[in-house]
């Protein structure tokens, strides 16, 4: 299949406007198509013979007033040929020799000449030689020719600043413009390729160079990557998410209010760990220097020691055994602060 490429695809445009047009879907013809014999077979065709009149209605009220005189007409034959195209998948260049452009076309005719629907004479369906990549690039150049001065009267109101889009379709018309330039001096080689709308060009814009124009590429916000967006802004699922929102607070700004009793409690564990075992093996000790045969001779012959001496153990003794502490409860911080407390 062809591909058609059009430059002017901005909807502002004027070339666009009408072409836009000629794109709408009207019924009111349909019934006047369906009768010719050439296309009745084909529904496709039957719907572009009906559009088809719908356009030359449309050209009659608004070709007094065109500026371009000729180019509305020029337009839907353009158009003609690539609803063709695109409706039966037309892949020859030329189309004006194909069957569905012959059946069409004389439908058409036969219409004007009934005079049913009262078609004036200012339109035509031509036959032409021309491939059709070759009309693309004329049509092309010819809307470049009608939104000249529209773009120029913009650019002059920006300060000559354009958009990507206005900087792009401008960048290739005038590009295409330029070898249009070739195609129509003077005793070219390619003097067959001069379309007749080109020599009209210093009536409509004199003294205006078309292959001067250009503008200024506005610095426009560039837009985030799509991956990098996704990322940024996709919230955690339930399995991503961190810890709960007071734990996250406590980590970050706020005092670790157990700190503390954690402290505390590591050293009520050390002091249990360390003082007991110490605490029992004085009592041991004590009970056999003061109750037995090996502590009695430990006192008297290795030591020496007196009354007075043993007055101190009695002493001692008495008052580690005395029950003056609370109930010791292994579990109870306090009560261990308590135990580690009183044996220091």
């Amino acid at each position: 299949m062809i591909i058609i490429i059009y430059y002017a695809t901005l909807e502002d445009l004027p070339s666009y406007m009408l072409y836009k047009k000629f794109n709408e879907d009207d019924s009111t013809y349909y019934d006047t198509c369906k009768k010719e014999p050439k296309i009745n077979s084909d529904e496709k065709l039957v719907k572009i013979c009906a559009k088809t009149i719908k356009n030359f209605k449309h050209i009659e009220k608004i070709k007094e007033y065109y500026t371009f005189k000729d180019k509305p007409c020029t337009d839907l034959n353009y158009w003609i040929r690539e609803e063709l195209i695109k409706v039966h998948h037309i892949k020859e260049d030329t189309v004006d020799g194909l069957p569905q452009f012959v059946n069409i076309y004389v439908a058409l005719n036969a219409i004007k000449k009934k005079n049913e629907v009262d078609i004036k004479d200012n339109c035509n369906i031509n036959y032409t030689s021309v491939d059709i990549k070759e009309l693309i690039n004329r049509k092309n150049v010819y809307d470049y020719l009608e939104n000249y001065g529209e773009l120029e009267k913009k650019y002059v109101q920006h300060k000559n600043e354009c958009s990507k889009d206005y900087f792009d379709y401008v960048t290739k018309s005038v590009a295409l413009y330029k070898i249009f330039q070739e195609f129509c001096k003077p005793h070219s080689i390619n003097q067959s390729k001069c379309p007749d709308f080109y020599k009209n060009i210093p009536v409509y814009y004199p003294k205006k160079d078309l292959s001067a124009l250009t503008c200024t590429l506005k610095n426009e916000p560039q837009e985030i990557d799509a991956k990098t967006r996704d990322v940024s802004i996709q919230a955690p699922g339930p399995s991503e998410k961190g810890p709960p929102q007071e734990s996250a607070e406590q980590g970050i700004g706020k005092p670790d209010t157990d700190i503390p009793s954690q402290l505390g409690s590591s050293l009520s564990k050390a002091m249990m760990s360390t003082g007991i075992p110490v605490l029992g093996s004085f009592f041991i000790f004590s009970i056999l220097y003061k109750l037995t045969p090996i502590g009695s001779l430990i006192r008297h012959r290795l030591l020496g020691v007196g009354e007075s001496i043993n007055q101190v153990h009695d002493n001692v003794a008495d008052e580690l055994w005395e029950d003056n502490m609370e109930p010791f409860n292994i579990n109870s911080d306090r009560n261990e602060c308590q135990l580690a407390y009183q044996l220091l």
